[in-house]
């Protein structure tokens, strides 16, 4: 390994990862994922880049450009969409420039660390090894909310016995992103479940009284400025408390306050609060033309006002797109979505593996057999499978019999095609689709402009709702 090498380099702005496994295949791949800290993201952060790294002699090693005080990464050590044996996954976390981190797993996966930010990723890997509840309320709210208690509390001890030991600033850190992604889940599942009312009447009462009790009357984790904008989680978790919250007053107060009027009450002007309505508007993109005019006004921060024009941008109902971004379909033929244009362009995303993706394609045909008389509406499979072998097996057809082979085979109104470059750096998905999370829907009018972001699934609704948006699309004259 060249570890003492790069070391060299980290004063100028970079971290070092390193590793050796002795698990899994030999030429494994392994991933490193680099987040961005503006909470762009839906349900999980945007992804700003990706790397993939073949193991070389089973080592690796990463230089990681930190572009600001810390950068958040995360960690796939073996890529298991491409083998079938999983492998281990370093939840994000931080670096900092100068840091060095070698990674060593045996095989049976456990890990041992070195390198001068040592400690901090042993921390970040215990805290995340903490077996919290389903995100679910798979048994009543009370119980549900003992569970998280006891797990929360032993994560606080890991961390108050590590003082000393790891930098205070940064452990100070560490403890807010844990603090942050715990409460932050418990406040989206109770808000997601409203309550428990959700499942019944009997989880809904005792729901109701854990959150008033325990949750509503709650302060929020106060911290300074400077640290919350550091966090990338901080955010997020002012975000789900904020709603869970309104969410409280509308079911059980019967109060009904607008979303941008809590936010903009709640917290003061300033970076933070930028990043949460940021946060909250990239979240509930449906209808997000009239929700950007009414929230633009109140960003207080250039940086915000540039990432809201950029949204806007590719995002917002009416927006042209670059019809020549390339793409290939299965014969290897370089396609744009030029060869498309003056059609309504009906894009479905998604890769091999992904298994909320079968339900989309085993409910397009319904959606393709509702305008396969018009000519002026395509239906484009988009996969963003890295392996091109993976997404033609995938979309293979079957043999002479008719027996379908691929899992993702539609009909002869599909278009196959596949992000032509690496998926993971593709500047069409981190446009269009920064958060990575599939299936993924997006609705291009005739004149090649953004005409719905935020496509109903088709079978939702026994596929109406989608039917709907695209007659909208093609009524469209303007």
């Amino acid at each position: 390994m060249g570890l003492f090498l790069a070391v060299k380099v980290t004063a100028q702005g970079y971290a070092v990862i390193a590793g050796k496994l002795q698990f899994g295949p030999p030429d494994a791949n392994i991933k490193l994922v680099v987040m961005s800290n503006t909470s762009k993201g839906s349900a999980s952060m945007e992804i700003d880049s990706v790397s993939i790294q073949q193991l070389d002699n089973r080592n690796f090693e990463f230089l990681v450009p930190v572009r600001d005080e810390v950068e958040y990464i995360a960690l796939d050590l073996i890529e298991y969409r491409d083998y079938h044996e999983k492998g281990v996954q370093l939840s994000t976390f931080f670096v900092k420039p100068g840091d060095t981190i070698f990674i060593h797993a045996d095989q049976d996966k456990k890990l041992k660390f070195s390198g001068n930010a040592r400690k901090r990723l042993e921390l970040n890997y215990e805290l995340s090894g903490i077996g919290y509840p389903k995100r679910v309320f798979n048994t009543d709210p009370a119980t549900y909310y003992n569970s998280f208690k006891q797990s929360y509390a032993k994560g606080l001890q890991l961390i108050s016995d590590a003082e000393g030991s790891i930098d205070a600033e940064d452990l100070r850190l560490i403890e807010l992103d844990y603090k942050s992604t715990s409460l932050g889940a418990l406040y989206q599942v109770f808000d997601l479940f409203k309550f428990g009312y959700g499942y019944n009447e009997k989880y809904g009462d005792i729901g109701k009284k854990v959150y008033e009790d325990f949750l509503y009357k709650a302060e929020e984790e106060k911290q300074d400025e400077s640290l919350g904008i550091r966090s990338l989680f901080y955010a997020r978790y002012l975000l789900f408390k904020c709603l869970a919250d309104a969410r409280y007053d509308s079911v059980i107060r019967k109060v009904q306050v607008h979303p941008l009027e809590f936010l903009t009450t709640k917290y003061s002007a300033g970076e933070l609060r930028d990043r949460i309505l940021t946060s909250y508007y990239f979240r509930n993109r449906r209808g997000m033309n009239k929700r950007y005019l009414e929230a633009r006004p109140y960003l207080h921060t250039a940086k915000y006002h540039k990432i809201w024009d950029h949204l806007a941008q590719y995002h917002l109902y009416g927006h042209k797109v670059d019809l020549k971004t390339r793409f290939i379909n299965p014969k290897g033929e370089k396609v744009t979505l030029e060869d498309f244009k003056g059609k309504v362009m009906v894009i479905d995303m998604w890769f091999t593996g992904c298994a909320s993706c079968v339900p989309v394609a085993q409910a397009m045909p319904k959606i393709e057999k509702a305008f396969e008389h018009r000519d002026d509406v395509v239906f484009i499979s988009l996969s963003v499978d890295a392996k091109i072998e993976s997404w033609l097996k995938s979309i293979d057809r079957g043999d002479e019999h008719g027996q379908k082979r691929g899992l993702f085979y539609i009909s002869d109104q599909t278009d196959y095609l596949k992000i032509e470059d690496n998926p993971a750096n593709s500047k069409f998905l981190k446009d269009f689709h920064p958060t990575r999370s599939y299936p993924y829907l997006l609705l291009f009018d005739k004149k090649g402009r953004v005409y719905d972001n935020d496509v109903p699934l088709p079978q939702v609704n026994q596929g109406r709702d989608l039917i709907a948006v695209i007659q909208g699309a093609l009524s469209n004259g303007d």
